[in-house]
């Protein structure tokens, strides 16, 4: 208890100490706070929910990440807030960005899609004019519409092309094994001998695989294209853009908040460390004497 009374007698003694390491760090967490405040160029994010049915979180994904989409909304027309003129995004990223970030990669940063359960796409857009960010996040989701049904539909049709070549691969080797089996017939139409029958069972089993590899394939091309036609995806704008926010804004008051705390407490600290060594040479120096 004598300790803890020590202690809080020492921090007394020390308050001017801890009121102005306090005060120091305050001043130095408001030098921070207004120094970004002055250099952090803002960032205003505006949001915009989709649903896609059925669900497809990969494909969507690989659309948004892929140069031929990332290039078409680079051509999205906008309206620029200070001459009230069109202008593309990439002009716009060219003269209006700081720095200038008219680059795919730098656009993949400005658009962010986070696939949510159910179908749902929230679809997140950033620039550094709030009047800029809706417009860039509808046009953005108009344009996803239009190229998920695109990318969807170019890809079930690539994958029924492929299989139907195996069709027709599969349908024409069948045929030969046919050709192959009347010749055999033709050819022994009188006597067939031992080895002939031999031949002769082969030539079967030949166009019997031939025949299952032929109609399997059939089957799934029918299945594929029954199924590619429900897979066709419906896209749809649930919740249009929202007024930009600032996303990268300073908490000054949370700074603050750290600032006066560390100050508090680094105060505290250096009283106490300087009473205990002011102790501790006292205590040597009597030992020398």
């Amino acid at each position: 208890m004598n300790d803890l009374w020590d202690v809080a007698r020492q921090l007394w003694d020390g308050r001017k100490i801890i009121l102005l390491t306090t005060l120091l760090f305050l001043i130095i967490g408001g030098g921070y706070s207004l120094y970004k405040k002055l250099t952090v160029i803002p960032e205003y994010e505006s949001r915009v929910t989709l649903h896609l049915d059925p669900p497809s979180p990969e494909s969507t994904t690989e659309l948004f990440t892929g140069s031929a989409f990332l290039t078409e909304v680079m051509h999205i027309p906008l309206i620029d807030p200070g001459t009230g003129q069109r202008i593309r995004l990439k002009e716009i990223l060219i003269q209006k960005t700081k720095p200038p970030q008219a680059t795919i990669n730098g656009l993949s940063r400005r658009i962010l899609l986070n696939p949510g359960s159910s179908g749902i796409l929230n679809l997140s857009v950033i620039m550094q004019d709030p009047l800029l960010a809706p417009q860039l996040a509808d046009s953005v989701a108009q344009t996803v519409v239009i190229f998920l049904v695109e990318f969807k539909t170019q890809r079930a049709q690539m994958n029924l092309q492929y299989l139907a070549s195996r069709c027709r691969e599969a349908e024409a080797t069948y045929e030969q094994s046919i050709k192959a089996l009347t010749g055999f017939y033709d050819h022994h139409a009188k006597k067939i001998s031992g080895n002939d029958t031999i031949a002769l069972k082969l030539l079967q089993d030949e166009k019997k695989l031939r025949y299952n590899v032929y109609t399997e394939l059939a089957l799934q091309f029918e299945k594929d294209a029954e199924t590619a036609q429900k897979e066709i995806p419906i896209i749809k704008v649930i919740d249009h853009a929202t007024v930009a926010f600032q996303n990268n804004k300073q908490e000054t008051g949370k700074i603050s908040m750290i600032m006066l705390f560390l100050g508090f407490t680094a105060g505290m600290w250096i009283v106490l460390g300087r009473n205990s060594f002011a102790r501790y040479r006292k205590t040597a120096n009597r030992k020398l004497e």
